[in-house]
């Protein structure tokens, strides 16, 4: 009887189910706040272009 019945037995098998999906997580995290500060700086170039023009 395991104490622990989700607890892989070896190292690689408890980096696949635990790191990967953690790894993954922080990467996908990491790329769509590299995505949306470019759209951010974007938006607010453009929003200073405009108020140039109106100016």
């Amino acid at each position: 009887m395991e104490i622990f019945p989700y607890y892989p037995s070896t190292p690689y098998a408890w980096e696949r189910h635990y790191l990967l999906p953690i790894t993954y997580y922080l990467l996908t995290q990491v790329a769509s706040y590299l995505s949306g500060e470019r759209l951010m700086a974007q938006s607010v170039k453009i929003l200073y272009e405009q108020l140039a023009i109106s100016n």
